[in-house]
């Protein structure tokens, strides 16, 4: 519904009521076969609407792992005959799943949750800006959930990596949503930390003279301009897989689009959009090519369009990409061909914009202060997708005065295409049209 402060809320309540029903322990074996593994279900319930909401709202969890010790949801058909058989432990299913056919889905689904959430709590808690450590430290945050994260698709079965075959596989099982959102949630705990570590290069562009060793390095001491393939290929690889999930559910008929449409895909997408976008903007190799970049994006936007008319909250993420796409155009002066119906955010309206935002509502209170990187700003905005539109536009208003161009533009963008160029044909000369 787009509530975010009441779905945190409501949900919250929720948690805590499992909590003080002792649901995160074994139940007593007094319950009979069913009502224990009932209220083992609940509560994996509540840990995964915890996480989802969470993550979703950019607020911490309310679940610590170290305090779950009740047993991961038993297979299906012993649960529809009742017969006692309890599910793996989540530190059983991390080190050793097994197979489908022994656990069922369920299992693999609530760790899947588990570490997409543990990945998104780290982008969203601060990102490599707090993060002392750098990727590739062993005693850094980031590390250690990398690496538990990369055992665990390691040894995970095959049946559940993404293919067209297992999709098909798991339509026949009538299982196709939960092996849909695992893959979501796998490949995109993959890229939401490593996209922090994309070289966003716009410095280049930068008409200061001197080096800001706040704006130009994150707490680790590495560079924000670093481009380094350890990180950029396995981004990569894992945005191309979430956008090709994105068009074959698409393209594969009604059932196919409603199993896409899911808040763990949402979430997926805008990542994936937003390093597609910084494809767009900064490489300029033959294995990223340009066009390629802005198709993707723009299947995914469309993607998104397509779910506004039955779930209300879509409109958030379209916004929130199309503030995205404002943004870089601001950053690097350059205008994509597109179709996007973006908002117009003229140079009166930044120069006018009071940059305390003190009546913005839910904005985040340090935005006036946010540091004059793009990496900052693209983090704000991802990591608050479901402001209100006109916290958003403030927001925009707010980064984009800090940016180069505003320093010699001639006038307000107002859109995308012929029409820009046509408007203001003195920014031609500073203004490379991809």
């Amino acid at each position: 519904m787009w509530s975010n402060v009441k779905a945190y809320m409501y949900a919250g309540l929720a948690v805590r009521m499992s909590q003080v029903l002792s649901m995160n322990l074994e139940p007593s074996q007094d319950l009979s076969i069913r009502d224990r593994e009932v209220r083992r279900r609940t509560f994996w319930a509540c840990f995964v609407v915890d996480r989802l909401i969470s993550c979703s709202c950019n607020k911490p969890f309310t679940f610590s792992p170290l305090s779950i010790e009740v047993s991961l949801p038993c297979i299906e058909n012993a649960f529809m005959l009742e017969e006692d058989c309890r599910g793996p432990s989540l530190d059983n299913m991390l080190q050793s799943p097994g197979q489908v056919s022994q656990t069922g889905l369920l299992p693999f689904f609530i760790v899947a949750v588990h570490l997409w959430g543990d990945m998104t709590q780290l982008h969203i808690s601060g990102g490599r800006r707090r993060y002392k450590h750098g990727p590739h430290d062993p005693e850094g945050e980031f590390y250690k959930k990398r690496l538990i994260l990369s055992k665990f698709t390691a040894i995970m079965p095959s049946s559940l990596a993404w293919t067209v075959q297992n999709l098909r596989l798991h339509q026949v099982t009538g299982q196709a949503q939960a092996y849909i959102n695992i893959c979501f949630l796998v490949h995109h705990a993959s890229c939401i930390m490593s996209q922090e570590y994309l070289p966003q290069l716009e410095s280049q562009y930068s008409l200061a003279s001197e080096v800001d060793i706040v704006s130009s390095f994150d707490a680790a001491g590495i560079s924000f301009d670093l481009d380094e393939t350890a990180m950029v290929k396995p981004c990569m690889f894992s945005v191309n897989t979430i956008t090709e999930m994105a068009g074959i559910l698409t393209d594969g008929g009604e059932q196919a689009k409603c199993f896409l449409q899911s808040s763990f895909a949402a979430n997926a997408v805008l990542t994936a959009t937003a390093v597609h976008l910084w494809v767009l903007y900064t490489q300029t190799c033959d294995a990223c090519p340009k066009h390629q970049a802005l198709a993707e994006a723009e299947k995914l936007r469309q993607v998104m369009k397509t779910w506004q008319s039955s779930w209300k909250v879509a409109t958030a993420y379209v916004e929130t990409l199309e503030m995205l796409y404002k943004l870089y155009i601001y950053s690097y002066g350059k205008i994509v061909d597109s179709e996007l119906d973006c908002w117009d955010v003229g140079v009166d309206d930044i120069n006018g914009i009071d940059n305390s935002l003190t009546d913005v509502g839910e904005s985040e209170p340090y935005l006036s202060a946010l540091s004059q990187r793009l990496y900052d700003k693209i983090r704000a905005i991802l990591t608050n997708p479901l402001l209100p539109l006109d916290v958003k536009k403030k927001n925009l208003r707010t980064y984009s005065r800090t940016l180069w161009q505003h320093m010699w533009a001639m006038g307000p963008i107002e859109g995308f295409g012929h029409d820009l160029i046509d408007r203001d044909e003195g920014m031609i000369d500073s203004i490379s049209v991809v």
